[in-house]
């Protein structure tokens, strides 16, 4: 099959690059054997400092059992806290673990020489996504050197590793924060104690129940009074108006004679003093009393009233400061009884939840699946990281050097082509001059 392809108005023949390319295999062979031989000798190249690799792996731990004793705990998330790809990366690539791993290491082979920044380009840490698996590589070119450092590696990173994500801190933080919450107990216990020992509340109690009862009666008095004085007057008023119209010698009548005398008695009943004679139960009452004497018996009456009256104000007054003072001592020492009582139930349930957390502590610390382990150890590598790959990397660099034959000897072809119409035109110019 013929075909042609327009390039700057002439025709070019693709079967014409083709014959150039069989025309030219000797070039090609060259290129091919001299790629071969380079690709050989560089795959002996790559074997002359093999590389091998161990590999130790680490479970970190995780609570198989979490107890949650106090709503206000989140056990789970402090279980898992700080557990994150870049923390454990970070961790185990530290200088502390590894300085632990070059100590141990350079005791084994004095003769490697190894640094923190020879050792560190050995290493690899890779992070499972669940944050469970933990697995470090090490790469180098004596085997037993890589194993050991893989080996040492795995233990102290799961040292630190259980130092600042494990137990054992915790429960000892548990368990000096439960001997101090006890001392805080024992003080405020001691503290509620005392304080009931010397306590005079119950005391203050029923001194002010007796002064309140006491200014109870006192007003309850009072009022007694009041009401009788408000009789007193109210008869004196009426007998008052009679001497308008009668003298003053007149007797009382029967009923003003009732009053008068019951008012008397009243007025005995409420031990008021005054000179009045009367008694009943036995001893006859006067009677026949005057005008003149009714009033002035009234008059007895109000003036012993008014007395037992101020007399009574002077007692309620003196009462309402000394209720104020009892009711103010009444309200400190309450204070003070609340607060420590308050003192001695935070105590209380400060320690137990320090209880509850050492408990968490001490059953979480038992189980062995809640600290980081090392799951597997390196073993002793028996082959290179990269086998030796010898005929493959020569057959790839022969094919590579054929195909870089072929362009070169299209390229030729190119270009031979380009010079051939040029030297077309000087012969026909030659001729066109030698004709004239």
């Amino acid at each position: 099959m013929e075909s042609r392809l327009s390039y700057d108005g002439r025709g070019t023949d693709l079967r014409r690059y083709l014959r150039a390319v069989i025309r030219l295999w000797p070039l090609l062979l060259i290129f091919a054997l001299l790629a071969a031989v380079s690709g050989f000798l560089y795959s002996i190249w790559l074997e002359r400092n093999p590389t091998y690799q161990a590999t130790a792996v680490v479970a970190m731990g995780r609570p198989r059992y979490v107890l949650n004793l106090d709503s206000r705990v989140d056990t789970e998330k402090l279980a898992q806290a700080g557990l994150t790809d870049g923390s454990l990366t970070t961790l185990a690539m530290s200088d502390e673990v590894l300085y632990q791993v070059l100590e141990k290491v350079n005791q084994a082979f004095p003769n490697a020489g190894l640094t923190l920044g020879t050792l560190r380009p050995m290493l690899t840490v890779t992070v499972s996504k669940d944050v469970q698996l933990v697995t470090l590589q090490v790469r180098g070119e004596i085997p037993a050197l890589v194993t050991e450092v893989a080996n040492a590696w795995a233990p102290a990173f799961v040292v630190e590793a259980n130092r600042l994500y494990g137990l054992s801190d915790v429960l000892a933080f548990f368990e000096a924060q439960v001997a101090r919450a006890k001392e805080e107990l024992d003080r405020a216990q001691q503290s509620k104690v005392a304080f009931e020992a010397s306590n005079d509340l119950t005391a203050l109690e029923t001194e002010h129940a007796a002064l309140k009862s006491a200014h109870q009666q006192y007003l309850a008095e009072k009022q007694r009074l009041q009401a009788l004085l408000q009789d007193v007057d109210l008869l004196q008023s009426q007998l008052d108006a009679q001497t308008h119209t009668r003298p003053m010698t007149a007797t009382l009548n029967s009923e003003d004679q009732a009053a008068v005398l019951g008012l008397v008695l009243k007025s005995q009943d409420a031990n008021v003093k005054t000179s009045i004679p009367a008694s009943i139960g036995g001893l006859s009452v006067q009677t026949g009393r005057t005008l003149e004497e009714g009033l002035a018996i009234l008059t007895t009456l109000r003036e012993g009233l008014q007395t037992k009256l101020a007399n009574l104000d002077a007692q309620i007054a003196g009462v309402a400061p000394a209720l104020a003072s009892l009711q103010e001592r009444m309200e400190i020492a309450r204070g003070k009884k609340k607060e420590l009582e308050t003192a001695v139930t935070l105590a209380e349930e400060t320690y137990n939840l320090a209880l509850g957390g050492l408990e968490e502590a001490r059953i979480m610390e038992a189980d062995t699946a809640s600290r980081a382990r090392v799951a597997s150890s390196a073993t002793l590598p028996t082959s290179p990281l990269r086998p030796p790959r010898r005929l493959q990397n020569t057959l790839l660099a022969a094919a590579l050097g054929l195909a870089v034959g072929a362009v070169i000897a299209l390229l030729l072809e190119y270009l031979a082509e380009g010079r051939q119409p040029a030297a077309t035109g000087e012969r026909s110019l030659a001729r066109e001059t030698t004709s004239e």
